[in-house]
């Protein structure tokens, strides 16, 4: 775990590389960005990295009802999110 103060901005960190041996390139860890930080990957990824497992967060933020921005979790909608980016298009 990484320990953070609120606000801090943290990036993530992404795996790289193949972590269940030789998969010829078609395992999960090879063909998605995923996090190795808060786990979190592909559309249910926060703006920012929250700095721990987040797994627990996955549904929400995937269905655009958090995103962790500004070293805090929000009721907002991440950019990363399938849904959020139609609801930040809505705003504009």
């Amino acid at each position: 775990m990484y320990r953070r103060e609120v606000g801090e901005c943290m990036e993530h960190i992404w795996i790289t590389g193949c972590k269940t041996g030789n998969c010829g390139g078609t395992c999960h860890y090879c063909t998605l960005s995923i996090c190795e930080v808060c786990g979190l990957c592909e559309g249910a990824l926060t703006t920012e990295c929250c700095g721990e497992n987040a797994a627990s967060h996955s549904d929400a933020v995937y269905n655009a009802q958090e995103d962790f921005v500004g070293g805090r979790w929000t009721l907002t909608p991440s950019p990363h999110s399938p849904y959020g980016v139609e609801i930040l298009r809505e705003r504009l």
